[in-house]
């Protein structure tokens, strides 16, 4: 057993242990989440459990190179490998999808929005990868899926209404964590280059 973790009540170890499993899998901890039961957003346990225990998890994460950082505007604690270190791998697919949910979360902002998130569909998404030619061909269904899933688990977006995710026009959120990755002159280049390259594989990392 840790010593920071002598004193602690058997449910706040199990809450800080299941925070730090939440970390190590998605990378992200979002104060607040979008629930489908009440339809609204709601606090999140796992980020208040995060900040209180932020110094310890710190010294924690830095042990096996990670730094924890915390974005309180935004309402993030995510990890960031030390240099050198490559996160997750995401195919080309996946790539062009979370750079065009960058463009839309901007362009949302940018037209003086109150929240820190915006709402958008796969249709939406669809046209903006069309605008800046990232298609050369329709996907796969499964890798459509594969693509949702990926940016589901590492906070990236959430879906308001339940059903098919499929469908083009089911609504989704994009969480501010995509200001984590990209901003808005390298999503322009990196688009551009991808339009250029007109398909070739790639994989990229998160």
């Amino acid at each position: 057993m840790i010593p920071y973790t002598d004193e602690m009540e058997a449910q706040e170890r199990e809450d800080l242990q299941r925070a730090i499993r939440l970390l190590m899998n998605q990378t992200y901890v979002l104060e607040r989440k979008y629930d489908r039961k009440s339809k609204r957003m709601q606090l999140n346990h796992e980020f208040r459990v995060c900040d209180q225990h932020l110094e310890f998890l710190k010294e924690y994460f830095a042990l096996a190179g990670f730094t924890v950082r915390e974005e309180l505007t935004d309402g993030i604690i995510w990890l960031l490998p030390e240099e050198g270190q490559a996160g997750p791998r995401l195919s080309e697919y996946t790539t062009k999808f979370l750079l065009m949910l960058k463009v839309i979360y901007d362009e949302q902002m940018a037209s003086a929005s109150t929240s820190s998130y915006v709402v958008t569909t796969r249709a939406q998404v669809q046209e903006k990868m069309d605008s800046f030619k990232l298609l050369s061909r329709q996907p796969p269904v499964a890798e459509v899926r594969s693509a949702i899933r990926i940016l589901k688990k590492y906070q990236m977006i959430d879906f308001i209404d339940s059903g098919e995710e499929l469908e083009p026009d089911a609504r989704f959120l994009i969480y501010p964590t995509i200001n984590m990755l990209l901003m808005g002159e390298e999503i322009q280049r990196v688009a551009k280059a991808y339009a250029n390259e007109e398909g070739e594989d790639d994989d990229s990392t998160i």
